[in-house]
């Protein structure tokens, strides 16, 4: 085998790849990548083989014509773009995550941003991504040279509708081929803080020492959270009174058939900073106990 490792090798490849040919007996050719900055043959490229006409058998036969065969490895793709929902900060930092290694500067010519119109965007420094608790860690977590960080120039809009796309021909920074397609993805800028619903027993009518649900359009500050802040009428002795995420939840033993009235400050703030702006009082009417049975412990 090492003889004919040795022998000339009838078989280019172009383009031209780091590795060698291997003969696997007397017949059979097999071609031994050497891997460089990647453990892998390049992304985006067209390769095509070829057997040159000439190619002279041990039994004397020779190819009439070259023979060549073809294969393709993959354009750019994107695999996920952070953060995403609807509760998008004005300043964001934005991490494109994809399959292969890519320019940022490149890709960047091909991102567009639109929140209520166009936003011109720029790269992302290494600061702001260490900064960003929530990029941080998407970028902790990929390979080198296969994500792109950016961000909007200016702030964006609140409440606003935004779309990041990755445009048609965004290249890659292994070969030539570039996306054929456009890729799309959305989210929304956080809005004002108002309530957005109340419950209490889970849809199924509130009953007595059920706790009192109050939501909000966005996560609350907790650490700014005073429990004293809020009231509730008729008075709740012992009644606890705490946030979970973006829910005021209050815990007591309410009483049946009784209208319970709670009252949410001006000031209750959100983790954006927005305060509620004007006190704002909710109802939850308690109706009768729901009776269960319950065996002995044996």
């Amino acid at each position: 085998l090492e003889q004919l490792d040795a022998a000339d090798v009838p078989v280019t490849v172009t383009p031209e790849l780091d590795g060698r040919w291997r003969w696997i007996g007397t017949r059979t050719l097999r071609f031994e990548h050497t891997p460089g900055q990647i453990d892998r043959l390049p992304m985006a490229t067209d390769y095509t083989v070829t057997v040159p006409a000439g190619t002279t058998a041990r039994t004397g036969g020779a190819l009439a014509e070259d023979v060549t065969f073809s294969f393709t490895t993959p354009a750019p793709t994107v695999q996920a773009v952070v953060p995403q929902g609807d509760s998008l900060v004005l300043d964001p930092v934005f991490v494109v995550v994809f399959d292969q290694i890519v320019d940022p500067a490149a890709v960047l010519e091909h991102l567009t941003l639109d929140a209520d119109g166009g936003r011109a965007v720029r790269l992302a420094t290494p600061e702001e991504v260490e900064a960003d608790e929530t990029v941080r860690p998407v970028v902790e977590q990929t390979l080198d040279g296969r994500w792109v960080a950016f961000r909007p120039t200016e702030p964006l809009p609140a409440d606003t509708p935004v779309a990041i796309t990755v445009n048609e021909d965004t290249p890659s920074a292994e070969g030539p081929r570039t996306t054929t397609v456009e890729q799309r993805f959305t989210g929304r800028t956080f809005p004002p803080l108002t309530i957005v619903r109340t419950e209490c027993g889970h849809g199924q009518g509130c009953r007595p020492g059920q706790p009192l649900l109050v939501g909000f359009s966005n996560p609350l500050d907790a650490a700014a959270f005073d429990p004293a802040s809020v009231t509730v009428d008729p008075e709740l002795p012992g009644a606890t009174i705490g946030v979970q995420g973006n829910v005021v939840v209050v815990q007591g033993a309410t009483e049946a058939d009784t209208t319970y009235r709670v009252t949410l400050p001006a000031a209750l703030r959100d983790d954006r900073s927005q305060t509620l702006g004007s006190e704002e009082t909710r109802e939850f009417d308690v109706g009768d106990p729901l009776p269960f049975l319950r065996r002995f412990d044996t």
